[in-house]
């Protein structure tokens, strides 16, 4: 995210539209979100699923690692 974005995020903020930028995003996804029709909704999910769950297994191999790292 660049500079622009986040400058526009924080004067969203500073107009009382959210409490943080992570707020402010996530509201403006969800608008995004609500507007498309049924079949890419569901392609979304699908793909955000997915994405959460390479994040999880990233995860879970970075405590593995330090786990093995630490017995050593």
């Amino acid at each position: 995210m660049d500079n622009h974005v986040r400058n526009q995020i924080s004067a969203l903020q500073n107009l009382g539209l959210g409490n943080s930028a992570k707020d402010i995003v996530q509201d403006l996804l969800a608008e995004k979100v609500e507007q498309l029709d049924s079949p890419t909704a569901k392609r979304y999910q699908e793909m955000v699923d997915i994405l959460e769950q390479m994040d999880a297994y990233k995860q879970t191999e970075k405590s593995d690692k330090g786990t093995r790292r630490n017995a050593n």
